[in-house]
């Protein structure tokens, strides 16, 4: 009764429940005490007269949050100046480390990190990566909140975990200049590199912002862009990620070209691969140029040609003595990436050259990120030139068939089965591929052709983890229904991580965790539906079901720096980015092995 009268945000109710006798602590299903949900649904009154009441307010319940953590982002700034009023704890983060100072940047609520400012630590680190307030407000382009944040003093020179500085992390947002502008005069290094030797201008040059680009040379940069292809936002596995108005067109291309001053005249090979200019990789090897230089990252001509799918250059370079199987920094090669990026033509050029198909790359071979990549034809050449379709990545032990199956590739789950791969080996956790495939929505005929080839429907893995849960889990209700309709057991009930459903909600602060199932989990009917589906009161949901305001989830913005930070080209790089993970970085749904990212870009977040 009073969780329902203070999600509702009766005040009389909530008085005369505690006249009553009402416990003010009491908790739902979620841990959610009054408070909590009276914070949540923007009463200020109901919170006023609950902790009068004596209620506990650093409580924490629904994602470890508590009733500050849980209102910042919601904008009602006095409620959050109520509860720090009375001494709320403004340091307690939720289970993914989320404060709430972070969680009222992010939102973009400048009056609640106006209040919070003058009470929280400001430089407190966020989802255990070494962002601050101040390097996610940079990255958002929030002007507003970073003067904010500068003006209360935040450290500017602070670097993320992966060597970034907050300079670094403005140039990825489009036309970002003011807070740029702001971070020179406040004297940060314009030429500052990243980990992997990336400067903000060539940040900007990737993401193809003339904008920004035009603004760091006006103020002295160095237009050297260290093999960083202009405009390689759109060189992904995934498609262009590139920002909605960059990169549209060759003229767009050309243009930044001639602002960096290399159209007509790149010096060396890196910076001609880079640009994908096969007149000039032709002359500057007939110049003598070394083919096996080297960028910042270690990645020869060879792996940027292989990894941008050039297969003219590839071949030159290949023609020219390059060596196939070079390795950049963290052991990638020119094999590895043309497969991760599904480039079945230049896989084909590496092959015949002697490439080594099963040389292990952070994790993994070349045949698992073919898998992922869901690169049907490139899988047919690795198969075909010896590459094991049962391979293991050496921590999970996952086959090549479940990142296909866990990324909803259809033809690739066909053509390992035909080049007979086992579907039902499981993980070292016990996982299988139809796991895998539970937690993608719509794929039900990979599904099914996985229990035609001898899946058990109810297969369990760790905690007696069975398909259904994980699609639960994930909030896939069409997987539910299939998986419901092929025999699942609804009825089991591990009490264990995964039994809860649609607990993915709780992923969205941290991009190593697999995020849930396309359109799932918006709204508690969603998730009513599915309790509905499993049997009810055996499952737990992970949202509070008094409450009337659902909790806010974290915008993802194209380009903000809790997607992986930026390097040269997209990979997967953590045991969780399409999963979720153990406690120590091992992967629980199959994966790649934890490692530095190395040359290579990402803004997945989507197994080790």
């Amino acid at each position: 009764m009073l969780l329902d009268a203070a999600a509702d945000g009766d005040v009389d109710e909530v008085k005369q429940l505690l006249e009553d006798g009402a416990d003010v602590n009491t908790t739902d299903d979620s841990g959610n005490t009054p408070l909590i949900l009276g914070a949540i649904s923007g009463s200020s009154e109901v919170v006023r007269v609950l902790l009068e009441a004596g209620t506990d307010i650093n409580a924490q319940g629904e994602i470890e949050g508590t009733a500050l953590r849980l209102a910042a982002p919601l904008g009602n700034a006095t409620i959050v100046e109520l509860l720090v009023v009375e001494g709320a704890d403004t340091e307690i983060p939720d289970e993914d480390g989320i404060t709430p100072l972070y969680a009222a940047v992010d939102a973009e609520e400048l009056s609640v990190v106006k209040v919070l400012v003058e009470a929280a630590d400001i430089e407190a680190t966020v989802v255990n990566r070494g962002y601050t307030a101040v390097s996610y407000a940079a990255g958002f382009g929030n002007l507003e909140t970073f003067d904010v944040l500068v003006a209360r003093g935040a450290d500017l020179k602070v670097m993320t975990l992966q060597g970034l500085g907050v300079l670094h992390l403005a140039a990825l947002e489009p036309s970002n200049t003011p807070i740029m502008e702001v971070l020179l005069d406040k004297g940060m290094d314009i030429n500052a590199t990243t980990e992997e030797g990336q400067t903000a201008i060539d940040l900007s040059a990737w993401i193809g912002d003339k904008p920004n680009i035009e603004f760091l040379l006006s103020k002295g940069a160095n237009p050297s862009l260290n093999g960083i292809p202009v405009c390689g936002c759109l060189d992904t596995n995934q498609g262009s990620v590139c920002p909605p108005e960059n990169c549209q067109s060759k003229e767009d291309i050309d243009e930044i070209h001639d602002l960096l001053g290399i159209e007509d005249g790149i010096e060396h090979l890196i910076d001609a691969v880079a640009a994908g200019d096969e007149e000039a990789v032709v002359r500057l090897i007939n110049d003598g140029a070394n083919v096996e230089q080297t960028a910042a990252g270690g990645e020869t001509p060879l792996i940027l040609a292989s990894t941008r799918g050039l297969e003219e250059i590839v071949t030159i370079l290949l023609d020219a003595g390059a060596d196939v199987n070079a390795t950049d920094n963290i052991g990638l090669t020119p094999l590895w990436v043309a497969s991760f990026f599904n480039h079945p033509a230049v896989v084909k050029l590496l092959i015949e050259a002697d490439a080594d198909i099963e040389a292990m790359a952070n994790g993994g071979t070349s045949l698992h990120v073919a898998a992922t990549a869901g690169g049907a034809e490139v899988i047919e050449l690795l198969i075909g030139a010896g590459a094991d379709p049962d391979v293991r990545t050496p921590r999970s032990q996952s086959t090549p068939i479940m990142f296909a199956a866990e990324g909803n590739h259809l033809e690739a789950v066909r053509a390992l089965i035909d080049a007979g791969a086992n579907v039902t080996i499981p993980t070292a956790e016990g996982l299988t591929a139809l796991h895998m495939a539970a937690t993608a929505s719509g794929s039900e005929k990979i599904m099914n052709i996985l229990l035609g080839e001898g899946i058990d429907v109810n297969a369990r893995a760790l905690e007696d983890t069975t398909p259904v849960i994980i699609a639960a889990y994930y909030g896939n209700r069409g997987a539910v229904l299939f998986l419901i309709s092929k025999g699942a057991d609804t009825q089991i009930s591990t009490g264990g991580l995964f039994d809860v459903v649609c607990g993915c909600v709780a992923h969205i602060f941290d991009p190593r965790l697999r995020q849930c199932s396309a359109g799932a989990c918006q709204t508690q009917d969603d998730i009513d539906e599915i309790e509905a589906l499993l049997g009810g009161d055996a499952w737990r949901s992970p949202i509070p079901k008094p409450a009337t305001a659902a909790i806010p989830a974290l915008k993802l913005h194209p380009n903000a720096p809790f997607r992986t930070p930026p390097q040269r080209r997209q990979t997967p790089v953590s045991p969780c980015d399409w999963a979720l993970c153990s406690d120590g970085g091992g992967g629980v749904l199959g994966g790649l092995q934890d490692g530095r990212l190395g040359a290579l870009w990402t803004f997945s977040t989507t197994t080790g």
